[in-house]
């Protein structure tokens, strides 16, 4: 956990930025997305 904390990322997403042909950035900026998307789904369903 602490090298994800630092900002490097595992080799895990490594292997999926590549089969999805994203930057780390973009990976990162798309996770922000998706996790706010849920944020809002789980709210309204409340």
């Amino acid at each position: 956990m602490s090298p994800s904390a630092q900002g490097s990322f595992p080799p895990g997403s490594f292997k999926l930025s590549e089969n999805t042909r994203l930057h780390p950035a973009d990976h990162q900026k798309y996770s922000f997305i998706i996790f706010t998307w849920i944020i809002k789904i789980n709210y309204n369903m409340e």
